[in-house]
């Protein structure tokens, strides 16, 4: 399986592509592309609005309502991510940020949900950027790698996930910054997405997505089942 998305299109309605997006808190919570840079073609933005409460996301497969989306095992996953943050958190005008694999990764969850393998930004933990696994409710931080520092500007953010789910690496801007081998969840469904959520202050904030890939290459090929029928023929 390979998704890619560039945000290359007039964003007017809450579907985009196999995209989803959704607002809460009000204050004028956003979600909607805005014009492109050089170098960054295509791009959408979050933004939290005015309120101490505003929320808005994008996601794709489980939105937490749904038993639709991948489930964790049966291949290998590498997952790449462009992301602006336009703005960092502060304790006057403070927010979470999330991105990744996950089972409520919408406005209307507590975010990350019971299930996710993915980014937080979460200044009232850490400056930097973690890493993190979340099992029925239970969580791990992924550890072994470098610190890097939340910094705005475009990055590139990378997921591996091998085969069995039993090992997840981070890396941000070509750095490992950590592994996790626990709490990583295998038997719920799991969809694409990103979230951001105020908690003080009334300034908005805004989150940029320039470019998604998702990549899984399965341990047993769906291919098997063309070749039953004649169809076609394959030893991947």
């Amino acid at each position: 399986m390979i998704f890619e998305d560039d945000f290359l299109y007039d964003y007017t309605i809450t579907t985009l592509g196999i995209f989803s997006s959704a607002t809460n808190g009000g204050g004028g919570a956003s979600h909607a592309t805005v014009p492109s840079l050089a170098g960054h073609p295509g791009i959408y933005e979050l933004g939290t609005g005015t309120t101490t409460t505003g929320q808005a996301n994008l996601f794709a497969g489980h939105d937490g309502s749904s038993g639709n989306g991948v489930i964790l095992g049966g291949g290998y996953h590498e997952l790449y991510f462009v992301c602006n943050i336009n703005t960092l958190a502060t304790v006057g005008d403070d927010y979470s940020l999330y991105f990744g694999l996950g089972d409520a990764l919408n406005a209307f969850a507590t975010n990350p949900g019971s299930n996710f393998v993915g980014f937080q930004y979460l200044r009232s933990s850490s400056t930097n950027w973690a890493g993190l696994t979340k099992n029925g409710g239970s969580s791990t931080t992924a550890s072994g790698g470098s610190n890097v520092a939340v910094a705005t500007g475009f990055v590139l953010f990378k997921i591996t996930i091998n085969a069995a789910a039993s090992s997840v690496s981070f890396y941000v801007g070509g750095t490992l910054i950590g592994t996790s081998t626990t709490n990583i969840p295998t038997t719920t469904a799991l969809g694409l997405g990103f979230a951001i959520t105020k908690s003080a202050g009334t300034n908005a904030r805004t989150f940029d997505i320039d470019y998604v890939r998702w990549y899984n290459k399965l341990t047993t090929s769906r291919f098997q089942y063309m070749s039953q029928s004649g169809s076609v023929s394959t030893s991947s």
